[in-house]
């Protein structure tokens, strides 16, 4: 196991006083050290690499967080994890719960306690989305974990088909995804904004999961719009990395 704490970032935050800002409905930050962490299994280059193999289970990241995104043994389909509750959108796009025994090769996981809450209007799609968002970030270098819902007009979301060992490397996976496009659901979206210093570890930028509120359909996130989302964002200063055991694949 291998521990990263950024101190400098945390005493930067404890310098934040509550203050509105412009579009927010509330503004405060949680500086507890034992939820503030994302705890993640592997790196996105890794996963890139054709790494598939499970590195820890569905019930040892019920141990580290209530919320966050990965997938599965195989990269089988879309992790969601919402309130505690792990889904799967696979390559079919029906979600289903995942039992605790269930291998997980990569995932983001956090106890998620929202600092900043506020609503946008009229998001046109999710490059519209992405660029609003960063203007309400507290600063832009720093790990959030991102939870937004509400009544989309529009969610393309995608899926991508179970693997089988030699694993391909994640691009090629891709060529093979399911595009599901979805008109006028409710749900939510999870995930995380990560800086472009972090690439590699994570995914650069936003990168969301979406399961509608009859938890009937959902996943990765490709484009959206919506006439009003509530967003709330958790501020994340510190990660906790477990790397891959098994090097050879």
């Amino acid at each position: 196991m291998r521990r990263f704490a950024a101190p400098a970032l945390c005493l930067l935050l404890l310098s934040f006083l509550p203050v509105s800002l412009a579009g927010a409905v509330s503004y405060s930050i949680d500086t507890d050290p034992a939820n503030d962490v994302l705890y993640q299994i592997s790196t996105l280059a890794k996963l890139k690499a054709g790494y598939y193999d499970s590195e820890q289970t569905v019930g040892d990241l019920k141990k580290r967080g209530d919320f966050g995104m990965g997938t599965f043994q195989g990269l089988d389909g879309e992790m969601f994890f919402y309130q505690g509750r792990v889904w799967q959108i696979p390559v079919t796009g029906v979600p289903r719960l995942m039992p605790d025994d269930a291998g997980v090769p990569f995932a983001q996981v956090t106890h998620f306690e929202p600092d900043l809450v506020f609503t946008l209007k009229y998001v046109k799609d999710y490059a519209d989305f992405e660029r609003r968002l960063l203007k309400e970030l507290p600063g832009p270098d720093m790990l959030y974990a991102v939870h937004v819902k509400g009544n989309f007009q529009f969610v393309q979301a995608r899926s991508v088909p179970k693997s089988e060992k030699p694993f391909p490397p994640l691009a090629e996976v891709i060529k093979k995804q399911a595009i599901f496009p979805l008109k006028n659901v409710t749900g939510d979206m999870v995930g995380w904004h990560t800086p472009a210093y972090m690439t590699g570890v994570g995914a650069p930028g936003l990168h969301l999961h979406f399961l509608d509120y009859t938890e009937t359909m959902g996943g990765h996130v490709l484009d959206f719009s919506a006439a009003e989302v509530t967003v709330e964002l958790d501020v994340t200063p510190d990660l906790e990395i477990h790397l891959p055991k098994n090097t050879a694949f």
